[in-house]
């Protein structure tokens, strides 16, 4: 089970479970590929072993599986954008959070980000702009608290959660988010 701050898994959310010929353990969750071997977990993600997504749904192994290879540290990239409602004025003030796994139409906690393996949180300046610089390479969720409940950031066509992608090395800015609430 994933605990914060000792990572025996990525992420408690399992989504793809193998076992290769040496009696290795792969879990495939929403937040990495977590490997048990012997006692000890180690967890590849986007930022420490050049995976292509942290969000791993499927698993196959065959016999006795890869060798496994170290971690690396990758460098940082960063995050920002503003955010208006439909009138064009600025959301000031206004908590803003990241995580990394898909947020439903419901949550448990605090906020839609509560419970999940990496969370950072910001707030929106007077000018309604906010960052995260030294981001970790992978795919974030946004959320903004308005007066009337959190926004989480849609794809276009509006059916699932949009993920935003921090490269290494990269200043990545969603731009202008609008925000159809009331201040």
């Amino acid at each position: 089970m994933h605990r914060q701050g000792e990572r025996e898994l990525g992420s408690d959310s399992i989504q793809g479970l193998a076992i290769d010929e040496r009696g290795r353990v792969w879990a495939g969750t929403a937040y990495g590929l977590s490997i048990l071997e012997g006692e000890h977990w180690q967890t590849y993600r986007m930022d420490n072993s050049g995976l292509g997504d942290n969000d791993i749904r499927a698993i196959v192994i065959q016999g006795k599986g890869p060798k496994l290879p170290g971690v690396v540290e990758e460098e940082t990239g960063s995050l920002s954008g503003r955010v208006v409602l439909t009138g064009g004025q600025p959301l000031a003030f206004a908590p803003v959070e990241i995580c990394v796994e898909a947020l439903g139409s419901m949550y448990f906690g605090d906020t839609p980000c509560t419970g999940q393996p990496f969370v950072k949180r910001t707030a929106t300046g007077g000018d309604g702009q906010f960052s995260y610089p030294r981001l970790p390479e992978g795919f974030y969720l946004i959320t903004i608290q308005t007066s009337s409940g959190w926004a989480v950031l849609q794809t276009d066509a509006g059916i699932a959660n949009g993920r935003v992608l921090v490269a290494p090395g990269e200043y990545t800015s969603v731009g202008e988010l609008k925000i159809e609430a009331e201040p």
